[in-house]
């Protein structure tokens, strides 16, 4: 472990399914492949760790569409000091190119708002 990390790094969720991120993460959005549900699950995360500022990911890699999203949408929202930020993205790329492009889409929008 980096010296200091445990000063600034509460903790990270995998919450994929959507059971997980509707129970763990107090997500009601009425999908989980939604702005809304982004925002959610940034809120969720901060309060269940009780962190100042999260960021989440959710969307569509692969397979086919699903609630009216296509694959390859992701959506991206931050949450810094009680401020929550969400963009919608659409990369077009295999499913892991999709993953990599998000988590790196993530971090630019996270830097972002830290920014702000």
């Amino acid at each position: 472990m980096v010296e200091g990390a445990v000063d600034f790094l509460r903790g990270g969720l995998v919450a994929y399914q959507p059971a997980v991120k509707e129970s763990l993460l107090r997500v009601t959005a009425e999908s989980v492949l939604s702005l809304a549900a982004a925002e959610q699950m940034a809120r969720g995360a901060a309060q269940l760790l009780d962190a100042a500022v999260t960021v989440s990911t959710t969307g569509l890699a692969g397979g086919e569409p699903e609630d009216g999203v296509e694959v390859g949408a992701v959506f991206v929202a931050t949450f810094v000091d009680g401020v929550v930020s969400s963009s919608r993205y659409h990369f077009d790329a295999a499913p892991e190119g999709v993953c990599d492009l998000a988590a790196r889409q993530a971090l630019a929008d996270l830097r972002a708002s830290l920014q702000r």
